[in-house]
Order: structure tokens, then C-alpha cells, then sequence
């Protein structure tokens, strides 16, 4: 079922209604219940399978084991009972390696068909490891000592001695490389018979390749096969698997295609291609004990590699990409399995499902390549064998058969048939399971599982192989669970069983015959007791809830049993009994069930909502449901709505109409297809807007009055139309409203009734109801005459509508209150018209009487009246409403007001008197605008500015002072806008740049320093005062500033240390500007006197004395490294010249001076003893580092000035090498021409001819200033002969 939510609705609130069913609310399960059921199932599930954790998810493929005894008493009778170490199995034959090092091959049918045996007779090491070539003629077996060996299985066999019963095969080639190491893979190349990869447990991997020398005799030779290339790691290799068969890239053939799996990583790589990395995949975590890798080919010609590491099996699916050897493989999918046990090894049962060997000695078969998720089909107990050890080198899995060797005999075993299976699950009693392996087999991702079994793959034959043995067992089942005997202790276990069996019987069906599902019919023409039948019929209501097949047929038989028993009474769930009759109304194909019982039920349980499904679906009759309810509304009957209320018919008939007329399925949502959507529409547009009554029955000669008891015979024209306006007038045309978009509408389609329905019909009906009805409703008239105003402009093309009728419409509109913003909404869709001519004037009173806002704003601004626009923009507290913003508004106001002074003063008093609203819609606009159109008012807005807030403030001001069209600022707007941006710290970065910019000569200084020491923004204070030159002043402000701070010995000051720290860098720097003896001992003075005054045990009194102390040290050191620049002013005692420089003379004529203060001159020496004992030993010390660095700095630029001139005398220095004309080299001024050439010669040089020409050219160099150098002769070759040179590469 699809569920169309895509609805289409209106586009005004009060036609905003949703025709949308609650069917689902009212018919499916809560989610609770249906969870609560699923449980119960689950449990009863779990209580009837009673299994260990092994069975619960592995399905009972079972296995016939073979002991092959003869392999075991030829192998011993042969080579004096060696015992076997290691097996190999391939399609057509068995290998053994023994612990003499020799290998024994043989066929199915137990012969020995190679003996083969090392070179050297005397070798004996047991074989740990054997592999074949992807031909089978080739054979290769790692020993124990790390000895590997290679047979040629179609060389001639050695002649037997007469003590030897058998014919032996030397080996071909023996590699020693890896001897005393331990093989952990042995892997031919793809179409290689003598080349191998090797790796060993010391981290090698190493290929070996067979040739033959001169002498036609078979040599090896040796590489190591790096794997560290483009960076990728070079962890320690364990586990290396060869493409077991070639690919092509380009038309090349690749047969060097290994995959390596290290601690960390996998890969695979070319190793002949510069190691060309095909994949790389790295893991979260290392690998701990053991791994392995296997590859497979897929139907589609790509390849996968499964990977075992620790716990987890991964598989990785490639797609091989034959135009790029770039790219090589890549990777399609990924998936992951975790197990609980470490998987030592790895191996192919068919082409989908692959084998792991767990360490705890269990073979499991994993279907990871189809199933998603992975899962465990089957698992194979091997551990009670008594199998020989190591195990991974005892099993061995190929062609859905395994081989193990025990230490009695070689076992054999491969897998049941399917249906093999299924009997022994029977005769073990397991019903069940014999139900969950067809159901399996039925699925449509189970291809491993049918290779196993030996089912076909062909879906035809599945489904009648499959078929035919369900039928039978099933009923076989049922059949056995009849004839039980059940106690009472075991009842509820009966139950669940009984649950479980029937429940599997109705899925495999549905799967098998997902249409017909005959077994159902089987089952239920079966004498069934009560309690099986209701456990059957319960279950098959379960599967159609959650089943997601359609139409499904049952037997009618069924179907009526399933009712009876859930409206008969034998159920007490009548909760859900709606539900259960929508899944067989929704699920079920209509020839199931019997109609007449159907509705009763549905009657009886008040779903007619259904009835109105499953009636056209049945009959495919969308009329008759429609002229039901009508029927019902104006006589009722009881015949199909039995029960149902007036209110509960009315709310049915608009919801059918509105879902069958938008090409819906009323009340699930399920699309009619385009001809039957059209078809339907026809029909009930036929019927809804005839003008008179029509036939109906259609063959009969009664006629469908609705009016009857109003007009008698003789019923009004439109009468079914009418019917459904008067029945609900705003439901009705909510219905059309909706309706209205629908494509149909746009042609002319003729029904069955002979009618035509259009847009412009539909207007012309109503507008008719409109004019003729003199005894209309006048709600009803507003209700329609709302509808067509506000469609007329969306269907304008459409839609043709006189001037008569749009004054109709609009009278209509402003009969009375109700509906007033929709009725304002119609009244402008209908203004809008440009193609119907109003007197507005005539209007006007009347909409503005009505409260029309929208509308008389509307007017006003189409008729240019923008003064009388704002004056409505500004009386509602929400003027979003007119869809206008109020800037573009202002901007249009301006520009067609501009040649109108008096119309545009009216304009600009209004926006005086409303400058709050104003600025509040947006400050920074509406300054844009005040100073573009009206820039002199501008300076008569201070007084209107000061209750706005101080942001719109300044966004506002901060506009104004930035339009470059207000020429004249008044000093109060620019005081205003200063005040405002101290008022907050915020705004401090954009104060000092409004400072920083502006003109102090047109400025009120004494305001802008009032108002900046009454927000305490000193800093700002003092910049102002530094720019002025108003030194004196800083002074004057910095002593007021720092009394404050060191005043109170108990309390800090309210300015933060920060800010005295500014405040006292810029008076420092005033001093310095200043040059004034006066202003430098005022300064240190404040510091002096401060420091005399504080005390010394509070800590804030303690920070502050500190505070003094650094600052009387930089006013000191600031002094002495500017006081020759200072000017000593007058009366001052003259200072012999040579006794004291100029910064002596400045520092200690301000320490005098300070000293000699009266307020200092009475204090005790003892409170400034610290301070002026720290300036002395401070002096000094600068004093002492000043010589240390004239010292330092003067022997180095000695040494400086040394080097320069040594430097100097051996030439300059040369920026480039080649001479920039003719491109050769530059060897170096006043060099002999035979010294070069002979230079060149003892570097081993060749001479060219360029180098002969050296003997006969002038080589001298010119080098000019800037370091560019030419050979003087290349100069004079482009005309600089006068003996002036000029820089080729300088020159403009």
C-alpha cells in the first residue's frame, strides 16, 4: 500500500481543511501491541525449539562420513607405517605428505596413483604443507626443516628395485632457501608450474621460478618480494595467497597477483610491476594468533578475497578494472562476521559459502557471500574423531565434501540431499526444523544452501520439487499433532508448538505460491479441532498483518471461517476486530469473501469506511458509494451504513469525494492509475454538478431527489451541488478549493451524463447560487463569494468573470463581520484584476469602515497616496501584514513625491512623528534614506533621538555621520552619538576611531571632555588632549586620576589597573612631547608623593606601592635616555660643560625639583629611602650596561669593518653564474685564458667549440653595483664601446 501524503490542500486558513483519513490511527495495532504480540511469538518460539546455542542458528545439514580403510593399509603396507602429517585435496585427487618426507597420491577410489619422494632417497623431514598447480600436473610440499620440494606429476616414474613394491617420482627441484625456518604458505603462481611464493616465519616472502641452463638442466633462481612500497608499512608477513587464475588489464595478462596479510594490514599487490599495490586495507587492531586467505572468482568475473583474523572474517568483493592497471581492483562491498572462536583456516565449499576450521575443533559452513548479514548454516562437531595434530594441517574441504585424517583412517564426508535432510529431521522428531530447512530453501538468497543439499537452481523446478514434498509433509504434520494426546501440564506447550508450525506452514507457502497458497485450502477443508483451528486462523490473520503480499487469495471457506470466528464470539479480542477486518479488506483479493457477510460485519462493528474500500474495488463502481451516502443523508435506510450517525455520513461522503476525486483510494491512499483516475472523475463530476436530477437506478425511471421535502417534485437546478453546499458550505468548498488545482479541470471531458465539467462551470454554478437566491444564507454568499475572488486570480486564464458580478462579489464581501481576513483577502485577489475597472473612491469609505487595512493600503499605494499608506503602516502593531517593507516603501514614497515640496513635508512630519517605529523596523536603512532624500532634517531630530535605545542610536548615527551627503553636522547630534558610544564598551574600538577621525576645530571641546570624564573613558580623554597638544591638561587629569587610585589606602579605585596603566603610558608620553622640566616633575611628583603616603600592610595598599615603584623607574630611565633632547628652562643654574652631559643635567634638575617640593620637604627620608635607594642602583646599572654595550657593539663592527675590506680586495661578489648575453660561464676577473682552459681539462671536461673559442675571446668582466656581472667583450657586441657600461639586466 502507498500512502500518498502529497495531498493537495488550500491556501487560506479558513479553507485550510484536511480531508486526510485516520485510518490508520483507528485500524492498525499500536505499536506496543504489535510489539507485545511479536514477543509472545518469539517466546513461544524459544520455549518449542528448547536447543543449545549451537542449533538455534545453524540449520541440521547432516553428512554421511566414509572410512577410505584401503588408503590407510596401502600407505602402511607401502613405506613401513609411516604415519601421514599432512592433506591435500583437490577435484580429482587426494594428497598425503608423511613424516618421511615423502608424498602419496591417490584417487577416489582409494588407489595410490604417485608416489613421490625427494631427490635425495636419504632426506627424511615430515611435510607440513602441500599445493598444486591450477593444472594439477605440478606439485609442491614444504617440510618441516624448511625444505621445499617441486614434482613434475607427468615425469617417468624411477625404476623400482625388487624390494620396492612401488614406482616413485624424484623431485625436480629442491629450494633450501627457507631451511631451518618454519613455512607459513606454499602458493604456485596462476599458469606457473615452477614458480612458487614462499613465506616463513621469519617474515620473508620470497619467489622462486624454475629455468633450465645450458645444459637443459632444471635450476631455480631466488627474489625477495618487498612489500613496503609507496609507504604503506612493512609489517611482518604471515599468511600470503596467490590469484589462483590470470586477469587481463589492457590487454595484458597478469599472473603475478599475490595477497599478503601481515599484522596490521592486507593487501594485494603485482610484485613484478615495481610492486604495484592493486588494495590496501588497514585494521584497527593487530592481529594476535592466526589468520588465513582464500580467494574465489565470481559469476560476474569478479574476484573476492576472504580474510580470517583472530575472531573476525572479512570479505572483500572487487570488480577488476581492465582499462587502468592504476587502479587494479576495486573493492565493491565489504563485510564482516565476528565468531566467538579464533578460525585457523580457511576453505571453499562451493563458490558461496566457505568452511572455517574454529580452534576449539568445530567446522562451521558460513554463508557470508549471499546472505546480508552473514550468518552460520551449518556446524560439524570434528573434535570427536581423534584427529591427528597439528589440526589445521588434518582438514581439508573441497567440492561440498570434507576429508580429516584420524589416526585409525582417512575419513570422507559429504553432505545429504535436501530432502535427505528433511527425513532425518522427521525421524528424529524435529518437525520444526524440517519446516525452517524448506523454508530456507525457499528463500530467494539461499543458492549456497541449495548447492549443498543438491537442490536445483532452476526456480521452476525448486517450486515444484519443493511443492510437492510441503504438500505432503505439512498435512502430515497437522495429521501427527491430531492424533496426540495432550495433558494438561503440556497444553501450553502443545500451543506454542501448534503456533509455531502453523505459522512456518502459512510463510512457506506465501513464499512457495505467494498468490494461491493451496495448502491453506487443504487445511482448512480438514476436520482441525477447536484449539488447532484457532491457533490456525490466528495465525493466518497474523500473516496477512504483517505480511506485505497483496491481493492474496484464500479460499472463501477460510475467509468466512476467519470471520465468524472473530465476530461470532469464539474470540473475546473485539479491540481488534477492526484491524483484523482491514488486513482481510486491504490484503485480500475481493473474490476471497463473501460481500453480504462482509458488510454485516463491518456494520456491526461501524467500519464503513471500509464498505467505501472494498465497493468500488470490487464492482469498480465509484458512483454508486456516492449516491449511497446522499440516499443515506437525505432518507436513511440502513441498508449498507447501518448505524452510522448524520454527522459520521457527512464526514464519510467529503472524505470519499475528496479521495476518489484526487485519483485516490478512499481511505488508504493508493493511487489509481491515470485512465481509471480520469474515469472516475468523470463519472462523479457527472453527477455533482448535473443540472437536474438524474436516473437511478440508471435503467429505471426513478429519479435521485434530495430536495424533496423542500420542492417536491420539482427540485432546484445543480441540485446534487446544492445539496452538498447546503449540507456543509465550508467543507464543500474546501472540498473544491482543493480540488480546484487538479489538471482535469484545464480540458473540457464529457461524462456519462452528459454534462461538462470546467473551472469555469464550476464559478458560473456558484455565481448563479450567488444572484439568483434571494433567500441565501449570508454566510453561505460570503463563503462564495470568498472562494471565486480569491480562485479568479489563481485560474485567470481559465476563469472569465463580468464587472457586474465582481461588484457582486465584493458587496457580498462586506455584508457583515464574519470571515473578515479572508473576506479582506478576496476583496484584494479581486482589486488585483487589472482586466475589471473599480471606483475605487466609492470604496473607500466602506473598507475603511469595515477595517480593510490591507485593502485601503493596497489603494493608497497604487493611487500614490503615500502619506495616508504610512499612516495605516504605523497604526497596527504588526505591519508585516501589508507584504511591504517599510524602506522600499519610503524610497518609492520619496522618488514620486519629489516634485511635490508639500506632499513630501507632510511625508517627512509623519516620519518625524513616528521616528521610533521608524527606527526600530531598521536604524542603519532608514538613516540611508533620511540622508538621501531629506538630508536637512537630519539636524532637527536630537530631541526625537533621545528615547530611542542606544544601539538603534548609533546604528542610526553612525549612518548619518557616513553619508557624504549631509554636509553640516550639528554638534549636538555628533555629542549625542559620542555619549551614546560610551555609554557601553563595546562600542569602545568604533569611539576611538569616531575620535581618532573627527575635526576638533568645529568641535565643543570643553562638551566632548565633560562627557568623556563623566563616562570616565580617560584613555579616549587623553588622546583627544594629545592631539590637541594640551600636555599640561594630561597632567592635570593623570594627577586627578592616580589621587583617586592612591587616595584610599582601604579600597581600589573604580578605574581597573589596565586603564591606569594606558592612562599612565600617555601621560608619560606627553611628558616626552612636551619637553617641559615643569611637566616631568609634576608627573614623577604623583608618584612620589603617592608613594610617601601609602602605607605598607594591606595588600591592595601593597599593589599599588609596587604600582609606584615601576613607575617612578620608567620615568627614571625614560629621562635618562631623552634628556638631551630636552630644553632647561629658564633661571636654571648653568652646568660647566664636561662635568654633567645633557641627560644628567635633565634627570637630576627633575629630581631636584621634585626633592625640593614642600609637601615632600616635610616628610621623613626613611618613607622614600626604598625608592629613591632602587632608582640609584637602577641608574647605575644602566649606566654600567650602556659602556658594556658601546663596548661589545664597537669591537664588533671592527671586526665587521675587517672583513668587509679583506673581502673587498678579492673582488666582487657575482649573482649569476652565466654571463646573461651570451649565456656562459663567468670564471672570474683577470684569470689567464690558458688557466681556464687548462682548469677545464684536470675537471675532465670535453672542450666544445663554445669552449675553444676561450683562446681567442676577451674574458675581462664588468660587475656593476648591483651585483649583476657580463663579459666586457659581450657588452661592447650590443654597442656599449665608449667605456660606459649599463646593467643589461637593470636597465628600464
Amino acid at each position: 500500500m502507498e500512502n500518498n501524503d502529497q495531498q493537495p490542500r488550500g491556501k487560506l486558513g479558513m479553507f485550510d481543511i484536511s480531508f486526510k483519513s485516520n485510518w490508520e490511527d483507528k485500524y492498525l495495532l499500536k505499536q506496543d501491541d504489535t510489539d507485545s504480540e511479536q514477543q509472545s511469538c518469539q517466546a513461544n518460539s524459544n520455549h518449542l525449539l528448547s536447543m543449545d546455542n549451537d542449533e538455534q542458528y545453524s540449520l541440521p545439514i547432516t553428512t554421511k562420513w566414509v572410512d577410505l580403510a584401503k588408503v590407510y593399509e596401502n600407505m602402511y603396507g607401502i613405506l613401513e607405517f609411516p604415519p601421514p602429517t599432512t592433506i591435500f585435496t583437490s577435484s580429482r585427487c587426494i594428497a598425503l605428505g608423511t613424516s618421511k618426507g615423502h608424498v602419496l597420491i591417490y584417487n577416489y577410489s582409494q588407489f595410490i596413483t604417485h608416489v613421490l619422494v625427494p631427490e635425495d632417497q636419504e632426506f627424511r623431514s615430515p611435510i607440513t604443507m602441500i599445493n598444486l598447480s591450477h593444472d594439477g600436473t605440478y606439485l609442491a610440499a614444504a617440510c618441516k626443516s624448511g625444505d621445499i620440494f617441486l614434482w613434475d606429476l607427468n615425469r617417468p616414474p624411477e625404476p623400482t628395485s625388487r624390494e620396492e613394491s612401488f614406482e616413485k617420482i624424484l623431485s625436480i627441484l629442491h629450494i633450501v632457501e627457507h631451511r631451518n625456518s618454519e613455512i607459513l604458505s606454499l602458493e604456485f603462481l596462476s599458469n606457473k608450474h615452477t614458480g612458487i611464493v614462499v613465506s616463513d616465519n621469519k617474515f620473508r616472502m620470497l619467489y622462486h621460478k624454475g629455468f633450465r641452463n645450458g645444459l637443459w638442466k632444471l635450476k631455480y633462481t631466488t627474489a625477495e618480494i618487498p612489500t613496503e612500497s609507496q609507504n604503506l608499512g612493512n609489517d611482518r608477513i604471515l599468511v600470503t595467497k596467490a590469484l589462483p587464475f590470470p586477469y587481463k588489464i589492457r590487454g595484458e595478462c597478469i599472473e603475478d597477483i599475490v595477497a599478503i596479510l601481515d599484522l596490521n594490514s592486507v593487501k594485494i599487490l603485482s610484485f613484478k610491476k615495481a610492486n604495484l599495490i592493486l588494495f590496501y586495507k588497514t585494521f584497527d587492531t593487530p592481529m594476535r594468533s592466526v589468520g588465513d586467505l582464500l580467494w574465489n572468482i565470481e559469476d560476474d568475473g569478479g574476484k573476492s578475497l576472504y580474510v580470517s583474523r583472530d575472531s573476525s572474517v572479512y570479505l572483500f568483493k572487487f570488480a577488476v578494472d581492465e582499462t587502468s592497471l592504476g587502479s587494479g581492483f576495486t573493492l565493491k562491498s565489504t563485510k564482516k562476521f565476528e565468531h566467538a572462536e579464533c578460525v585457523e583456516k580457511l576453505s571453499l565449499i562451493n563458490k558461496y559459502m566457505v568452511s572455517l576450521l574454529t580452534s576449539s575443533g568445530k567446522i562451521e559452513l558460513l554463508d557470508m557471500y549471499l546472505c546480508d548479514p552473514a550468518k552460520i548454516a551449518s556446524r560439524i562437531d570434528i573434535a570427536k574423531f581423534y584427529l591427528l595434530q597439528p589440526l589445521k594441517l588434518c582438514v581439508s574441504s573441497i567440492n561440498s565434501q570434507i576429508a580429516l585424517l584420524t589416526n585409525s583412517s582417512l575419513k570422507m564426508a559429504k553432505f545429504n540431499t535436501w530432502s535427505e535432510t528433511i527425513l532425518s529431521c522427521l525421524q528424529q522428531g524435529n518437525m520444526s526444523m524440517a519446516l525452517q530447512i524448506l523454508m530456507e530453501l525457499s528463500s530467494e538468497n539461499c543458492t549456497s544452501f541449495r548447492m549443498i543439499l543438491k537442490l536445483d537452481n532452476d526456480p521452476r523446478i525448486i517450486k515444484k520439487e519443493l511443492n510437492r514434498t510441503f504438500e505432503s509433509l505439512s498435512l502430515a504434520i497437522i495429521d501427527h499433532l491430531s492424533k496426540q494426546d495432550i495433558n494438561d501440564s503440556d497444553r501450553s506447550h502443545s500451543t506454542a508448538q501448534l503456533d509455531k508450525i502453523f505459522g512456518e506452514i502459512i510463510e512457506i507457502d506465501s513464499k512457495l505460491n505467494p498468490r494461491e497458497m493451496p495448502i491453506i485450502e487443504h487445511l482448512t477443508e480438514k476436520e482441525l479441532s477447536d484449539e488447532m483451528e484457532t491457533v490456525f486462523l490466528s495465525k493466518l490473520v497474523t500473516f496477512l498483518e504483517h505480511g506485505s503480499l497483496n491481493k492474496v487469495f484464500l479460499p472463501p471457506l477460510t475467509v468466512k471461517k476467519i470471520i465468524n470466528y472473530y465476530v461470532g464470539g469464539m474470540n473475546t479480542k473485539d479491540t481488534n476486530l477492526a484491524h483484523i477486518l482491514s488486513c482481510l479488506v486491504f490484503k485480500l483479493d475481493p473474490v476471497c469473501y463473501d460481500i453480504d457477510q462482509l458488510i454485516k460485519c463491518l456494520n456491526k462493528i461501524g467500519a464503513w469506511d471500509l464498505i467505501l474500500y472494498f465497493w468500488p474495488n470490487v464492482f469498480n463502481d465509484f458512483v454508486s458509494p456516492f449516491i449511497e451516502l446522499l440516499s443515506e443523508l437525505v432518507s436513511p435506510r440502513g441498508t449498507f451504513f447501518k448505524g452510522a450517525s448524520h454527522e459520521e455520513l457527512q464526514y464519510l461522503l467529503f472524505q470519499y469525494l475528496y479521495y476518489s476525486l484526487s485519483g485516490l483510494r478512499f481511505p488508504n491512499s493508493q493511487t489509481l492509475t491515470e485512465e481509471e483516475a480520469t474515469t472516475v472523475k468523470t463519472a462523479l463530476y457527472g453527477v455533482i454538478f448535473n443540472g437536474s436530477t438524474i436516473r437511478w437506478p440508471q435503467a429505471s425511471n426513478e429519479k435521485l431527489c434530495v430536495f424533496s421535502k423542500d420542492y417536491g417534485e420539482h427540485e432546484p437546478a445543480y441540485p446534487y451541488f446544492k445539496f452538498l453546499l447546503q449540507l456543509d458550505p465550508l467543507k464543500c468548498l474546501a472540498l473544491l478549493n482543493c480540488l480546484f488545482e487538479d489538471s482535469y479541470f484545464n480540458g473540457m471531458d464529457s461524462s456519462e451524463f452528459g454534462t461538462t465539467e470546467s473551472r469555469q462551470t464550476i464559478i458560473d454554478i456558484l455565481l448563479g447560487i450567488v444572484n439568483s437566491s434571494e433567500d441565501l444564507d449570508e454566510n453561505i454568499a460570503k463563503l462564495i463569494s470568498v472562494f471565486i475572488s480569491t480562485n479568479y486570480p489563481k485560474y485567470q486564464q481559465f476563469i472569465r468573470i463580468s464587472t457586474r458580478n465582481c461588484h457582486v462579489l465584493i458587496k457580498n464581501l462586506c455584508k457583515n463581520n464574519i470571515y473578515k481576513q479572508d473576506s479582506e483577502l478576496g476583496v484584494e485577489c479581486l482589486l488585483s484584476m487589472k482586466k475589471v475597472h473599480f471606483d475605487l473612491e466609492k470604496y473607500i469609505p466602506i473598507f475603511s469602515e469595515k477595517g480593510f487595512t490591507r485593502v485601503l493600503f493596497s489603494i493608497y499605494r497604487s493611487e500614490h497616496k503615500y502619506v495616508n499608506c504610512l499612516k495605516l503602516y504605523f497604526q497596527l502593531d504588526s505591519p508585516n501584514v501589508f507584504g511591504v517593507h517599510l524602506i522600499p516603501l519610503l524610497e518609492e514614497a520619496f522618488l514620486y513625491l519629489n516634485t511635490d515640496p508639500i506632499e513630501k513635508q507632510l511625508l517627512i512630519d509623519s516620519l518625524l512623528v513616528n521616528f521610533a517605529k521608524c527606527i526600530s523596523v531598521n536604524a542603519s536603512q532608514f538613516a540611508v534614506v533620511l540622508c538621501k532624500y531629506c538630508p536637512s532634517a537630519c539636524a532637527h531630530i536630537t530631541k526625537t533621538l533621545e528615547p530611542i535605545s542606544d544601539d538603534d542610536k548609533i546604528k542610526f548615527l553612525r549612518k548619518v555621520l557616513e553619508y557624504e551627503g549631509v554636509s553640516i553636522i550639528s554638534n549636538k547630534l555628533l555629542s549625542l552619538y559620542i555619549q551614546s558610544l560610551c555609554k557601553d564598551s563595546k562600542y569602545e574600538k568604533e569611539l576611538n576611531v569616531v575620535l581618532s577621525s573627527m575635526d576638533l576645530k568645529t568641535t565643543d571641546i570643553k562638551e566632548l571632555f565633560d562627557i568623556l570624564k563623566e563616562h570616565q573613558k580617560y584613555t579616549c580623554l587623553f588622546d583627544v588632549m594629545f592631539k590637541l597638544h594640551f600636555y599640561p591638561k594630561i597632567i592635570d587629569e593623570s594627577e586627578i586620576c592616580f589621587k583617586d587610585y592612591f587616595g584610599d589606602e582601604k579600597s581600589c579605585s573604580t578605574l581597573s589597573k589596565d586603564i591606569l596603566e594606558r592612562l599612565y603610558s600617555r601621560g608619560l608620553a606627553a611628558c616626552i612631547e612636551a619637553c617641559s622640566m615643569e611637566l616631568w616633575s609634576r608627573f614623577l611628583l604623583i608618584f612620589f608623593s603617592a608613594y610617601h603616603m601609602l602605607g605598607v600592610t594591606d595588600i591592595c595598599t601593597e599593589e599599588k606601592r609596587n604600582f609606584c615603584m615601576e613607575a617612578i623607574q620608567q620615568i627614571i630611565l625614560t629621562l635618562s635616555l631623552n634628556g638631551e633632547n630636552e630644553t632647561i628652562d629658564k633661571g636654571t643654574e648653568q652646568i660647566t660643560e664636561g662635568v654633567l652631559d645633557k641627560k644628567n643635567l635633565m634627570l637630576t634638575s627633575v629630581l631636584t625639583k621634585v626633592l625640593e617640593n614642600s609637601e615632600f620637604i616635610l616628610s621623613k627620608i626613611s618613607k622614600v629611602r626604598p625608592i629613591l635607594q632602587s632608582i640609584f642602583i637602577n641608574y647605575t646599572i644602566e649606566q654600567i650596561s650602556a659602556q658594556l654595550i658601546l663596548r661589545i657593539f664597537n669591537s664588533d663592527s671592527k671586526i665587521l669593518t675587517d672583513n668587509y675590506q679583506r673581502y673587498s680586495l678579492k673582488g666582487w661578489m657575482l649573482l649569476n653564474r652565466e654571463c646573461f648575453a651570451c649565456g656562459e660561464v663567468l670564471y672570474g676577473p683577470d684569470i689567464d685564458r690558458e688557466v681556464i682552459i687548462n682548469w677545464l681539462k684536470t675537471e675532465g671536461q670535453k672542450l666544445t667549440a663554445k669552449d675553444e673559442i676561450l683562446q681567442s675571446e676577451d674574458l675581462d668582466l664588468i660587475v656593476f653595483h648591483c651585483l649583476h656581472g657580463f663579459h666586457k667583450q659581450c657588452l661592447k657586441k650590443l654597442g656599449q664601446n665608449n667605456g660606459k657600461y649599463k646593467c643589461l639586466q637593470c636597465i628600464p
